[in-house]
């Protein structure tokens, strides 16, 4: 099948300033599965324009129903450890290849959030993790901004594809995702 899912990650703006001068270098990670994809690093804001689109190849599952959420990770880069700016997720599960209506070209706003207690890690240790745990020991950080993405169900001959960048497995895939 030829059945193709993108995501474009546009724009973030209201992140949490890690860097002397009240700034960041952020760049995000997105995971779908057992596939990952990361935009460029914009240096010097807290609200970067990436204008990324990323495609995931739907092989060839016989199933018309999305099982699995895309979950995005928002950072500040540094030399040693970057520095965690927040989670987000783009709530897929449910939604039907075939149904038009569950997919829009479309970007839309999602707000930046800790990590949830149901996130989990599963490629091992993580070193940014650990820093910002140690960082704020005394409580919870507070995670401000949002991210502009849109998400949306499309073909290898779409338009899009001439330019997006495919993702790379971050992690073993499971039988069901070969």
């Amino acid at each position: 099948t030829d059945a193709c899912m993108f995501l474009k990650i546009v724009a973030a703006e209201g992140l949490l300033a890690m860097d002397a001068g009240g700034t960041s270098d952020p760049f995000a990670t997105a995971r779908w599965g057992s596939l990952e994809c990361k935009t460029e690093v914009v240096y010097e804001t807290t609200s970067p324009i990436w204008e990324e689109t990323f495609v995931f190849n739907l092989g060839t599952s016989t199933s018309d129903v999305i099982e699995e959420d895309v979950n995005l990770c928002l950072y500040d880069y540094d030399l040693a450890l970057n520095d965690f700016l927040g989670f987000c997720r783009v709530d897929l599960r449910g939604k039907r290849l075939s149904q038009s209506g569950d997919w829009s070209k479309e970007p839309r706003w999602y707000n930046v959030g800790a990590l949830p207690a149901d996130h989990e890690e599963k490629s091992g240790f993580d070193w940014g993790r650990l820093k910002d745990r140690l960082m704020f020991w005394e409580g919870e950080r507070t995670y401000t901004g949002r991210v502009k993405m849109a998400c949306w169900v499309g073909s290898r001959t779409d338009l899009e594809m001439r330019a997006a960048e495919h993702p790379r497995a971050w992690r073993v895939a499971e039988a069901s995702r070969s």
